[in-house]
């Protein structure tokens, strides 16, 4: 509009300026001025318009060049998006294979997952019931040897509660026994204790129990140990025993050979029988050893005094004496072993099931103690022929339950048949 504006004052400018000048003398060529005016109008409207047209066509052509870029740029990015539609058409086919593919892996890993979590659990029911049978076991184990220590302990109660009772009345019985040997007519020993000493015998020894031989005095000595170790004890008690003999103010009349008695059952915790002190032997006995020791020394107290003997004689009674003194330890010995067998044959039967234990003690307890008869013991202890039958009898074979005749009968029988 400013451009039309300029262009229709430049063409009315020498117009007016022209009509300013001949208004008055020029009124004829009004009209043609005016028709000028017209045409330059009208030429000055078609330039107008053709430059508006132009510059719309112009605008229009810059419009339609940047329509068709902006639809070529559209069909590039249609087809780049196309490009990568189908792209992610393939990725997406892909992903879904792959997806697929995973979902199968999954799918297994889930299975494997769900199998090991079972095996797992299966495992740990296994492993709680394996550390509760373990504990069970334990449990039972603890307590089994809770009761095995239980019953050790009560046995070893029981056995040193034995033990201070047999060695509670080892000492009177013993001299009880001592006694009662001594007074048989076929023995016929003095003997004397620790009130009952001899004239002029040294107080201060107080023996337990002597037996007068020959003019001297054989000391039997019943022993009462407290002592776990009765070797130890013996060893003790034969080194002070040997100094109080020697020192004593009647140490002449204390025969050298002295014995120490001891229940039999204490035998098997010694190794050695014999000791040797001061000039003086000591003999570790049972109490069933007495009589036979003072049966041997009543033969030898028979032949008046050693000094009166013929070579012969001594001889014999030196072979009398070692003769029992053998069988004496022979005995001891066996009986030392037979104990130890019997003890180890009871401890065997711990390893029975408790119930028959129960049921074999119910039964022992019900079963007598055998006794042997006085007069049975009396009469084999009198005679010793006796003994031999008696022997006899048991090796000789037994007679047969059926006779000769029975079977001759029963065969002719089946033969007539």
């Amino acid at each position: 509009m400013k451009t039309l504006g300029l262009f229709i004052f430049l063409a009315v400018l020498p117009v007016l300026t022209w009509a300013q000048t001949n208004a008055a003398s020029q009124s004829n060529g009004l009209q043609l001025y005016v028709l000028i005016v017209v045409i330059v109008l009208l030429v000055a409207y078609i330039i107008f318009r053709e430059l508006t047209f132009r510059t719309l066509r112009e605008s229009q052509n810059r419009r339609i060049s940047e329509l068709e870029q902006h639809g070529k740029n559209e069909s590039n990015e249609k087809n780049r998006l196309i490009g990568e539609n189908r792209q992610l058409v393939s990725q997406a086919t892909d992903a879904k294979a792959k997806h697929q593919s995973a979902q199968e892996h999954l799918s297994k890993a889930q299975e494997k997952i769900t199998k090991y979590e079972t095996e797992r659990e299966e495992q740990t029911r296994e492993h709680t019931r394996n550390v509760r049978d373990l504990e069970s076991s334990r449990k039972a184990l603890a307590d089994e040897q809770a009761r095995v220590r239980k019953e050790e302990e009560e046995r070893r109660e029981r056995e040193e509660q034995e033990r201070d009772r047999m060695w509670a009345v080892h000492e009177q019985e013993s001299i009880a026994v001592m006694r009662e040997v001594c007074q048989k007519p076929a023995l016929g020993f003095p003997f004397y204790d620790a009130n009952n000493l001899p004239d002029g015998f040294d107080t201060s020894l107080k023996p337990d129990f002597m037996v007068e031989f020959l003019g001297q005095y054989i000391v039997f000595d019943p022993k009462i140990s407290k002592s776990a170790n009765l070797a130890n004890y013996v060893k003790t008690q034969v080194k002070s025993s040997a100094a109080k003999y020697k020192k004593s103010s009647s140490s002449d009349l204390i025969y050298k050979t002295a014995f120490f008695v001891v229940p039999t059952a204490e035998l098997k915790n010694l190794k050695e029988y014999s000791y040797f002190e001061q000039s003086f032997i000591f003999y570790i006995i049972p109490t069933e050893a007495f009589e036979p020791i003072m049966s041997a020394y009543r033969r030898v107290a028979d032949y008046d005094l050693a000094d009166r003997f013929d070579p012969q004689e001594r001889e014999n009674i030196v072979n009398l004496i070692a003769l029992l003194s053998q069988h004496i330890r022979h005995q001891n010995a066996t009986n030392v072993l037979n104990t130890i067998l019997g003890v180890r044959a009871l401890q065997e039967c711990g390893i029975l099931p408790e119930n028959v234990t129960g049921a074999v003690e119910e039964r022992r307890k019900t079963m007598r103690v055998p006794a042997f008869k006085p007069s049975d013991v009396k009469r084999l202890l009198n005679s010793p022929e006796e003994q031999i039958r008696e022997l006899a009898r048991l090796a000789s074979p037994s007679k047969a339950p059926v006779s000769a005749h029975d079977l001759k009968e029963a065969h002719e029988s089946s033969l007539g048949e």
